[in-house]
């Protein structure tokens, strides 16, 4: 990598990181993979391959006998991401000339396959939807360019709820006794401006990119809090609003950059809101602080902003509707007639350093019943993306473990307690990857009527909730909880909003696995001021370079001190970068303030 481009990074990295997010709204254009049109005038033709299409009435045969032509496009969505909020959707066609006569374009909803080469109109023309949701009406433009918008119908393509054959573009009364509408250019034509596409505006929604939670260092000193990037959304600007967990609004221990962090806080848990300026885009992100050296309980109980839940429907009619937000979380199974799960997912970003000893899930019961059959119950892992507004029975997320089971209810209301701590000790490693759980009854049989419910998050009362005890003791660090020595530092996959301290020219940092020369395993290092500037590199080979001294001494094999004290230019009361690389070519960071 170019010099300057890597110092001119790790400086952008030390002024920006915690104080920007990016707006991602992405306009792209599809090409019509698929075009062609019918007429009754020609009612056996096929016109895949022709490089026109017309959307028209116009003379037949006869004198005085009019006909009519139909326009079918279709374009490939899988590009867009399925949780996509889409802005605008429109078709965008070339005509040959102005559209003539006074009519209006319908844009309608292809319900069908259709194979371009060899679509007439009397013979493999799709079925087209009647329904007013899948139909849009629009004015001809007047010029030789129209937009036709299909943005509902493309929100729901990409959604799965609707399935993607295309639109058929007709003109609003196809029984004119006159001469209206338009021919356009296909996408067989040569000249690549004519051609047809679909653009699409669309953001993905926002979430947590990375997050450095401060602990507090010592009970009742309310010195933890929370620095944090995201991704998603479309807007440039937003809002930031963080609760305590009986939802009491803080506004005093807030830090000034943007996103706004979160600080000078006693353990517990925290709610972060988020609202984009320009199109109201939302985020709602609980995270928990602990105490260093000690374990605490925490209880998280939270109203449905900081929960997902979506009931799944398994019943002819219903696979595809979206029942997110329902009060109750309902395991169910009426014979073969239908089935029902439920998602569930906590917003809760859980830092990796903390040691989940504890982590007790209560669900408070709802009419269970057992009339034929038993209703043991099962939470699964889920291991894919779902949107609480969007996911439905048929979009339902894979399932991996680990999973928590039910024993069999023994009254209709019974509460139970379910053990997550397996989840959560998985789910911290990647908060990114938290998608959740699946909900269901552990075994279903077409003979069986058993059910298993409980009160979900929107529910207004008995809402789900999780008692924590966490610690953030490390057993294989004996200096980490000595009151009398610096706290070691675990070093981080990327940079961002938080540091760590480092006193009388030492930095103090461990990781997970073991490095040492002898096994073959070892760490070398580049030191990094707060302009950007490379001021030392040295290895544990023992051979320093550009002024860094090697180790003095290691705590372990995995918890080292790195003397700075001969490193150029090192200064107390500065800000360092510490970039550590591993033998195969892993790359940690540790951003500290050296403290005189």
């Amino acid at each position: 990598m170019n010099k300057f481009i890597l110092n001119t990074t790790i400086l952008s990295l030390f002024l920006i990181i915690g104080t920007i997010g990016f707006a991602q709204l992405e306009t792209v254009e599809l090409p019509i993979l698929k075009d062609s049109y019918t007429t009754t005038k020609y009612p056996g033709a096929p016109y895949g391959s022709s490089t026109s299409m017309k959307s028209s009435t116009y003379n037949g045969w006869l004198k005085g006998t009019f006909v009519y032509a139909r326009t079918f496009v279709e374009c490939d969505l899988s590009s867009i991401p399925y949780n996509a909020t889409i802005l605008s959707a429109s078709i965008k066609l070339k005509s040959t000339a102005v559209a003539i006569g006074s009519f209006t374009w319908k844009t309608k909803l292809v319900t069908g396959s259709w194979v371009e080469s060899t679509m007439t109109h009397s013979n493999g023309q799709p079925t087209i939807s009647g329904l007013a949701i899948d139909i849009t009406t629009t004015t001809p433009s007047g010029t030789t360019s129209e937009s036709l918008d299909v943005t509902s119908m493309v929100q729901r393509m990409v959604l799965g709820t609707t399935t993607n054959y295309g639109w058929c573009i007709q003109v609003s009364n196809e029984a004119y006794q006159g001469n209206t509408g338009a021919t356009f250019y296909t996408s067989d034509y040569v000249v690549p401006d004519n051609k047809p596409y679909l653009e699409v505006q669309y953001y993905v929604p926002l979430s947590i990119a990375t997050a450095t939670v401060t602990h507090e260092t010592g009970v009742a000193l309310s010195d933890g809090g929370v620095a944090f990037t995201f991704t998603g959304g479309a807007s440039n600007a937003f809002n930031y609003y963080w609760t305590d967990a009986a939802g009491n609004s803080i506004s005093t221990t807030l830090a000034s950059s943007s996103p706004v962090a979160l600080q000078n806080q006693p353990y517990g848990w925290y709610g972060l809101h988020m609202v984009g300026t320009t199109y109201n885009e939302e985020l709602y992100q609980a995270f928990l602080v602990g105490t260093e050296c000690e374990e605490v309980t925490i209880t998280f109980q939270p109203n449905g902003n900081f929960t997902d839940d979506a009931l799944l429907y398994d019943r002819t009619g219903f696979k595809d509707v979206n029942y997110g937000g329902y009060i109750l979380m309902r395991a169910e199974n009426y014979y073969s007639t239908f089935k029902m799960r439920n998602m569930l997912g906590f917003k809760l970003w859980m830092d990796d350093a903390f040691t989940v000893n504890q982590a007790d899930m209560t669900l408070y019961g709802w009419n269970h019943s057992n009339i034929v059959g038993t209703n043991e119950g099962q939470f699964k892992k889920a291991t894919g993306v779902w949107e609480e507004d969007l996911v439905t029975h048929n979009t339902m997320p894979t399932t991996s473990y680990p999973y928590a089971s039910l024993a069999m209810t023994t009254t209709s209301n019974q509460n139970d307690i379910v053990d997550l701590t397996d989840f959560w000790n998985d789910w911290k490693q990647n908060n990114t990857t938290n998608y959740g759980m699946l909900y269901q009854l552990l075994a279903n049989n077409s003979t069986h009527r058993k059910r298993r419910g409980y009160y979900s998050a929107s529910y207004w009362g008995n809402t789900p909730s999780i008692e924590f005890k966490v610690s953030l003791i490390d057993p294989g660090n004996a200096l980490y909880c000595n009151p009398n020595a610096t706290p070691f530092n675990k070093v981080k996959r990327g940079i961002d909003a938080g540091h760590a301290s480092a006193f009388n020219n030492e930095i103090k940092f461990t990781y997970n696995e073991e490095y040492h020369i002898a096994s073959g395993k070892y760490l070398v290092y580049n030191l990094y001021n707060s302009t950007g500037q490379i001021i030392g590199s040295c290895g544990e080979d023992g051979i320093p370079s550009s002024g860094m001294t090697a180790f003095t001494y290691d705590i372990g094999d995995n918890s080292k001190i790195l003397d700075l004290s001969n490193a150029p230019g090192i200064a107390n009361n500065s800000f360092y970068l510490l970039e550590v690389f591993t033998s195969n070519g892993e790359k940690r960071f540790l951003k500290f303030y050296l403290k005189a």
